[in-house]
């Protein structure tokens, strides 16, 4: 089991570095968007939660 360690903290360190291309990826897709549509961040944030029943 101990031999595998490497191994598993390569593969790990690889889906790492994957995610952050990811990532990347789409906040450069995330701002050609929000350029398209003429927002700025803050006017592209969620709204908050609703309320959703009565207390």
């Amino acid at each position: 089991m101990e031999d595998d360690q490497p191994a598993i903290v390569a593969r790990l360190a690889e889906e790492l570095a994957g995610l952050r291309v990811l990532t990347a990826q789409l906040r450069a897709e995330n701002a050609r968007l929000l350029g398209l549509l003429e927002l700025t961040p803050k006017q592209a944030v969620p709204p908050g939660p609703t309320q959703t029943g009565f207390l």
